[in-house]
Order: C-alpha cells, then structure tokens, then sequence
C-alpha cells in the first residue's frame, strides 16, 4: 500500500510599508533566514512599500528594513522578543484564508496615511 504525501497549501501573504520618504525597503524574517536584501519591496505612487511572498501555514518573525535600519511593522500590533532584546513582528498564515486580518491591515494603512496627509495640512 502506497500513501500519497500531502501537498503543502502556500497562501499569498502581501506585507507592506507607508514609508514616502524611503530610498530603499526590505523584509527579513523566519521565510527567508533573516536574509536582508532577499526580499525588496516595490514602492507604489501612495508611498506604500508592498511585496507579496507565498508561505506556507505558520507563524513567521519578520521586519522591515528601512534605508538600513530594522524596524517593526507599524500596523501590527503582534510582537515578540527575539535574542537582541528588542521586538519582531508575528504574521500567522493559517490554513484557511485570513480575510479579516488582511482588511485590518490594509484599514490600518488608509488611516495612517489619512493622519499623516491632514497633518502636512
């Protein structure tokens, strides 16, 4: 008797970053060996940084490296230590679509840059 071996589901995880005055913006976590240069970031017309990685269902540790300075994700408010004393980012991917932690997000990306236009105003 044979058994068939499992195919792993990758979900579609889109990180993104509203940093309009960045040169350059990276993501490193626990999905690529903290590697800082192997996952830029494009940089849309509103300043937002996005990239879209598939990953397979887990929690992943990661941050966002902003002109060289390693940062938290500023709309996710899921953290933990890591060795150095200082916070990473959580992202779990579940098995099933996570449809609402996506629209949090991304409503927490529209407010933040609603706040930051009125306070140029």
């Amino acid at each position: 008797m044979t058994t068939k071996k499992q195919k792993t589901t990758r979900k579609k995880v889109i990180f993104s970053l509203h940093a309009p005055q960045a040169e350059t913006v990276f993501l490193a976590g626990d999905f690529n060996q903290w590697t800082p240069r192997k996952h830029p970031l494009k940089k849309g017309s509103s300043g937002a940084w996005e990239a879209s990685l598939m990953l397979t269902p887990n929690t992943y540790e990661y941050k966002f490296i902003v002109d060289g300075d390693w940062q938290i994700d500023p709309v996710n408010n899921r953290t933990c230590e890591n060795c150095f004393g200082s916070q990473n980012s959580l992202v779990t991917v579940s098995k099933e679509a996570d449809r609402e932690w996506m629209t949090k997000i991304q409503n927490n990306m529209k407010t933040e840059r609603h706040h930051e236009s009125k306070s140029r105003i």
